[in-house]
């Protein structure tokens, strides 16, 4: 840095941002820091951690800085990042076998055993308590089909393989209404600006979204609204149920064993987004 003008060491894009800094600095006295990137004699670039303070020498104010190069740190939470990305992927893959799994498997067999049931039924009309139990019988194995049929939709819907994202949300919100929280969902943009894994995690996020609305809110409607264009998604979830304390950290929920809006922050950060959680005890205000 030695011998070395401010311009060829900061890249243009930071050049506004941290005139406006310094000049900030030298009005009020106070110091400020901010995260920037240096650049080296080989052009490539050093996160760093920039603090600017005044310094009064001769009732003048001049300026000096510490800077911390964030190398270490930013590689090590590349790191975890890429390690908690191939953990999500690696579940979504174990709930697709499952799923599959329940779907070729478990479900088949259940409907086969139906026709079974049927059939034993037909050939003993003469028997009406032989009937009456078969009855109950098939009623048994349609309430465990549908159970299998259910928890195959929530491992891995074929809908969102099949028809896309929108459809998938539509089937979200539908049994959300079933469960009599009216919940309407709006769309503005187009669904083939997002790739496949984009389409998942807008999915999983939207989905443990609505399960806390269902289990925790107490709320009577829910509003899902996704806006997509070219370069960006916005995807808010908003209820008026009856809202909570929304800690300084995300992470902190993990203490208190809520780990469902951790798990939202990891797949939005995945995408390269931002969480942000509006709530109070007693007033409703958006996830998105």
């Amino acid at each position: 840095m030695v011998g070395k003008k401010y311009h060829e060491l900061t890249p243009a894009e930071y050049w506004q941002r941290e005139t406006k800094i310094v000049e900030n600095v030298v009005r009020t006295g106070k110091a400020a820091e901010h995260e920037k990137q240096y650049v080296r004699k080989d052009g490539s670039r050093v996160p760093s951690l920039l603090t600017t303070f005044p310094v009064m020498v001769n009732d003048g104010k001049p300026l000096a800085a510490i800077i911390r190069d964030l190398t270490n740190q930013k590689d090590s939470q590349d790191l975890m990042r890429l390690y908690i990305s191939e953990i999500i992927r690696a579940q979504e893959e174990e709930r697709s076998r499952i799923a599959r799994d329940l779907h070729d498997e478990t479900a088949q067999a259940l409907v086969s055993l139906q026709l079974d049931i049927e059939r034993i039924k037909r050939s003993c009309d003469s028997l009406p308590e032989a009937g009456l139990l078969l009855d109950e019988l098939r009623a048994k194995v349609d309430a465990t089909l549908v159970g299998v049929r259910r928890l195959t939709h929530e491992l891995r819907p074929p809908v969102l393989d099949q028809l896309g994202l929108f459809p998938a949300l539509e089937l979200l919100t539908s049994e959300l209404n079933s469960k009599g929280i009216r919940t309407r969902i709006d769309v503005a943009g187009c669904e083939r600006h997002l790739n496949p894994d984009e389409g998942l995690a807008l999915f999983r996020i939207t989905q443990e979204a609505l399960h806390n609305v269902s289990k925790h809110a107490r709320a009577t409607e829910v509003v899902v609204s996704v806006q997509i264009t070219e370069k960006s998604v916005k995807l808010h979830v908003i209820d008026n149920g009856c809202g909570f304390e929304v800690p300084e950290r995300i992470i902190d929920f993990a203490g208190m064993g809520k780990v469902g809006l951790i798990g939202i922050e990891e797949r939005v950060t995945m995408l390269g987004g931002t969480l942000i959680v509006k709530s109070q005890c007693g007033r409703a205000q958006p996830y998105s």
